[in-house]
């Protein structure tokens, strides 16, 4: 077996792996959110939406950490560096410590004033929303100090080991979400005390593993501060395009919360129950990829480079189709069966985030490709002003008295617009051309799109109109076989397809 077929078989297992966890965790968070909504009501879970939603949305933060810190670390790796790992893993550490100490000083500050000062809430639930405010912060600041580890674990493709985590984690909300329906205390502070401590003890624990099991995960002496000149370099870069996106995405529910209440939040906190899971979902499929296409970049396999590049863009985007679709043509049944009532404006909001997901992984492979290279700032800047031009536009159509849904409209002009400046940027800094590109990735995602969609069109609208649990149901079936007959005809190369025949003739008959 080759060293790229080995590699193939490892991305694929590693997705597999994390594909199959994120399904159970997908399953197990939103009957979470569910009992959670139940047991707080509909105001004080647009409290918690507002105040410790840096929880939920660290993942942003964390996997631009990550992903900057294991550019390094991969690179040191496919030059079999132990001691330049070491000496990475120090210096992520100290640096990561300086940046827990400003975010500290950024959250007590500025942050405390916008919540004393700008937003809307009930007065009797402040002293409540004061200490889930610290909780998120105590929450985010374990977050940043473990980011070296988790980049360390994958790096090393410990994929196994974040699906067995995860699956734990996820089981373990349900546990806290069981035990607030039957607390006597503010239920809203025991959730999120709860959280925290989940939080902080998934991070001890994955510090405790890297100690344990890599050599590398220790703190050296470096002589040498070039080292920390190059990650805080690319880190910097990094951080302002990751601190723009949250900017922007915790700013929906800000100016949301200005211009109605947490009601509202409560709607718009709902959809981002969704939206965070399948982020989380394809996110997952892209770290079992980013090792190998970041290491292929370092050693100069521009063959193996490439495919990975289509295939990684590809198969995340099909996987993507397959979760979102349901999501867009079911959506109210799907929303009914998870809650008992669906609150206003909370159908057209996950339809809306689910259009704009679907870019995700091209982008995710595209921002790889280009933090391969170290060449980011100009892609980080460019990507930055069109994330934060979204605010004013947000607040130019509520002005405007259009719907609230309209916040997220947007996001999908300006998401699309970044796709296309991170592609050029890409072609840019690597071995990738625009007509490779068009011919070898986005062209088969077009036609498996415009091809998977007629038929589930016509159902939907003649057969299957009535949100029953059975139409819908069929519609899932009907969703999931076309797509898969669309991918198979129009998605894959003739190599893909026979690998996946042969597969098939390898399986024992009965």
């Amino acid at each position: 077996m080759t060293r790229n077929s080995y590699n193939n078989r490892r991305i694929a297992r590693n997705s597999m792996l994390l594909y199959c966890r994120s399904v159970v965790t997908l399953v197990i968070s939103l009957y979470t959110s569910r009992i959670v909504l139940e047991a707080l009501g509909f105001e004080d879970f647009g409290v918690y939406a507002v105040v410790g939603s840096t929880v939920t949305m660290f993942s942003l933060f964390s996997t631009t950490f990550i992903s900057s810190t294991q550019r390094f670390i991969n690179i040191a790796m496919a030059r079999d560096g132990i001691d330049e790992l070491s000496r990475i893993f120090t210096a992520s550490i100290k640096l990561h410590r300086l940046l827990a100490a400003g975010i500290f000083i950024l959250f007590e500050t500025l942050g405390l004033w916008i919540v004393n000062t700008k937003l809307n809430f009930p007065p009797e639930d402040m002293t409540a929303v004061h200490i889930v405010y610290q909780l998120s912060v105590v929450t985010f600041l374990f977050n940043v100090l473990s980011v070296p580890y988790n980049a360390v674990i994958t790096a090393k493709e410990r994929m196994g080991l974040f699906a067995a985590v995860n699956t734990a984690e996820s089981i373990v909300k349900l546990g806290v979400a069981v035990a607030l329906m039957h607390t006597s205390s503010n239920r809203l502070i025991f959730y999120a005390a709860m959280l925290t401590t989940l939080s902080v003890a998934v991070r001890i624990f994955y510090g405790i593993y890297c100690r344990c099991h890599f050599n590398e995960c220790r703190m050296v002496k470096i002589t040498d501060k070039r080292i920390y000149r190059e990650i805080l370099g690319i880190s910097g870069w990094n951080f302002l395009g990751s601190s723009s996106s949250i900017i922007t995405i915790e700013g929906i529910g800000i100016v949301l919360n200005l211009f109605f209440n947490v009601l509202m939040n409560a709607a718009k906190g709902l959809a981002s129950q969704i939206e965070n899971v399948v982020r989380s979902l394809v996110e997952n499929l892209m770290m079992s990829i980013r090792p190998q296409l970041t290491r292929s970049y370092a050693s100069g396999d521009t063959a193996f480079f490439n495919s990975l590049v289509s295939r990684g863009t590809r198969f995340g985007t099909y996987l993507t189709l397959l979760l979102c679709l349901p999501l867009l043509f079911r959506t109210y049944t799907l929303l009914s069966l998870w809650l008992k009532s669906v609150p206003p404006y909370t159908v057209p909001f996950v339809r809306i985030i689910m259009i704009y997901i679907l870019i995700m992984p091209a982008s995710s492979v595209l921002d790889t490709v280009t933090l391969a290279s170290g060449r980011i700032k100009g892609s980080q800047i460019t990507l930055s002003l069109l994330q934060l031009s979204n605010l004013p536009l947000m607040c130019l159509a509520l002005y405007a008295g259009l719907p609230p849904y309209c916040v997220y409209l947007p996001f999908i002009v300006t998401g699309y617009t970044a796709l296309y400046v991170r592609l050029r940027y890409a072609i840019a800094n690597s071995t990738i051309t625009m007509k490779s590109y068009m011919a070898d990735t986005f062209s088969p995602i077009i036609h498996v799109t415009l091809c998977s969609l007629p038929l589930p069109l016509v159902m939907q609208m003649w057969l299957f109109d009535a949100d029953t649990i059975a139409n819908t149901f069929i519609m899932c079936v009907i969703l999931t076989l076309s797509l898969s007959a669309s991918v198979y005809l129009f998605g894959i190369t003739r190599e893909e397809r026979n690998v996946i025949l042969n597969h098939i003739r390898k399986q024992p008959r009965p």
